[in-house]
């Protein structure tokens, strides 16, 4: 069937792009962490929200589990900065913006 078939530059392009949250697993995967102590993190993210619920906001920082440092959400695709934050429409887009954050630190 040909709509099922992918053409090799598509599917290499898209295994080559990982979200931030898995990028930042696979980085602490690397660091020496077992995949249980890696599925853990995240229990490291602390979120916070704003506006009523219909218009809500989050932002997040991961905080890194082997030195403490913190990383906020950086501005990254559709985040709005209020108030020296930056916020997003869903709890993933923050959480994946502070993760994105920790790995631009970390590189």
């Amino acid at each position: 069937d040909e709509a099922s078939v992918e053409s090799p530059k598509k599917k290499e392009k898209a295994e080559s792009i990982s979200p931030p949250r898995g990028a930042l697993h696979q980085e602490y995967i690397a660091r020496g962490f077992t995949t249980e102590q890696a599925q853990k993190l995240k229990d490291y993210y602390t979120t916070w929200t704003i506006g009523p619920s219909h218009e809500m906001k989050f932002t997040s920082v991961f905080t890194c589990p082997m030195s403490g440092e913190h990383f906020a959400s950086g501005v990254m695709g559709s985040g709005e900065v209020w108030g020296g934050r930056v916020w997003y429409k869903n709890k993933k887009q923050s959480m994946n913006a502070s993760a994105a954050k920790a790995l631009d630190c970390f590189a």
